[in-house]
Order: structure tokens, then C-alpha cells, then sequence
């Protein structure tokens, strides 16, 4: 049986999850790692990781300089590009995958929604909402491609956008 490492990541504020789908073949036996980059570390933190189940990652068991964190204190999670890989034994066996985990500003961009539904000028608040929405897709997008700096910058565009409208006592005003 040949080996390929393969897994499926989600999130949500709190969570890390990465679903192992591999095909470890003779080396199934053996342990595996899993080095997770936070957003703009440059240090992975390290974990065994277990075959062929979820593994769960959250505040707690990534951010080391959480002092308060325990099982009933967990803190969200930063969005932005994690750097995720799976390691066998021997290492030759790995493999890469880069995450965009958007799960706050997602929540940011429910509370503009929510907030905004009714507002005066409802079609520039569409228009600013889609453009936020086509970028957030494209910063995806470039991931999945590979073009981690061009996923970035798109990335930063939300986050401006987002802030800028969250600053905003009337809809319209932020044109």
C-alpha cells in the first residue's frame, strides 16, 4: 500500500480541527507529528498527532503565553493564515496545507448585517458588503493556490473594509 498523507482542516473561534485522512501503509505503526504555524509566527508548535482521527487544537494546547487559559477559559483563536503539517516516519512522509481561519470576522461581518439590515442607503451598504465578501473569497482563493502574500494583502483589505464600516454611525457615510 503506498502512503499519502492527507487531512481536511476546519475551525470555528475556539477550535482547530484536523481530520486525518491518510493512507500511512507500512508506517501506520510509527509516530506522527503535526507543526502548526500560528498567523505571523515563524515557530510551529508541535504535537503528536493521532492517524486516522480528528485532532483538536484551541487556545489552551497553542498559545503557550496564555496564562489564564484553561478547560472553562479558552480564548478565540486569531484568524489568519495558519501553516499546518503532518509529519510520519520517517519525515520524508509530510505534507503542507495553508489555512485561512476567518471565523471571528466572519462573525464581525454578521454583526455589520445585522446591524445594517434596515439602513437608509441599503444598496451602498450591498455594494460595500459584496466588495468585502469578493475579497475575503479571493484571499481564499490565492490559498488555496499557493500565493500565501497575495492572500494576505486581500486578508488585510477585509480587515480595513470591516473596521471601517464597524466604525460607521450611518451606512451611507462610509461610501
Amino acid at each position: 500500500m503506498a502512503i499519502k498523507i492527507d487531512f481536511n482542516i476546519t475551525s470555528n473561534p475556539y477550535f482547530i480541527r484536523v481530520e486525518d485522512f491518510s493512507d500511512w501503509g507500512v508506517i501506520e505503526a510509527q509516530p506522527s507529528i503535526i507543526e502548526i504555524y500560528l498567523p505571523g509566527d515563524t515557530s510551529p508548535v508541535t504535537h503528536y498527532f493521532d492517524k486516522k482521527k480528528t485532532n483538536v487544537f484551541d487556545s489552551i494546547n497553542l498559545i503557550a503565553q496564555c496564562e489564564d487559559c484553561t478547560d472553562v477559559n479558552r480564548i478565540p483563536l486569531a484568524d489568519g493564515i495558519y501553516v499546518i503539517k503532518v509529519i510520519g516516519s520517517p519525515s520524508t512522509y509530510n505534507k503542507e496545507l495553508k489555512f485561512l481561519k476567518t471565523d471571528l470576522m466572519e462573525m464581525e461581518i454578521d454583526k455589520l448585517f445585522i446591524e445594517n439590515l434596515h439602513c437608509q442607503n441599503i444598496e451602498s451598504f450591498k455594494n460595500q458588503m459584496t466588495e468585502i465578501e469578493f475579497l475575503l473569497r479571493s484571499a481564499e482563493a490565492h490559498l488555496r493556490y499557493d500565493q500565501e502574500k497575495m492572500a494576505r494583502m486581500l486578508y488585510e483589505q477585509v480587515e480595513r473594509k470591516v473596521e471601517k464600516l464597524k466604525d460607521c454611525k450611518n451606512c451611507s457615510e462610509c461610501e
